[in-house]
């Protein structure tokens, strides 16, 4: 889990530099109750103004580039 978050933190940093307020981890992973190989990862993040359109194209291709790193992740 911990690779996962810092890869999002390092992928939004650099997309949207100084923009990451927070980041807070809740549901099942903060309850300690996940489950190896079948729980995701449940997080909110708070940035430090209100998302723009133009965001949203920026936040797909840095989700999309968490996707591939935790299935690079999960195989390794």
């Amino acid at each position: 889990m911990e690779t996962v978050l810092v890869e999002y933190i390092i992928l939004f940093d650099t997309h949207l530099p100084g923009k990451l307020e927070g980041l807070y981890i809740h549901c099942s992973i903060a309850l300690n109750a996940s489950m190896d190989d079948s729980s995701d990862i449940d997080f909110i993040t708070v940035t430090d103004r209100r998302l723009q359109k133009k965001d949203f194209k920026t936040f797909s291709f840095i989700h999309s580039g968490l996707n591939a790193a935790q299935e690079t992740y999960m195989f390794v």
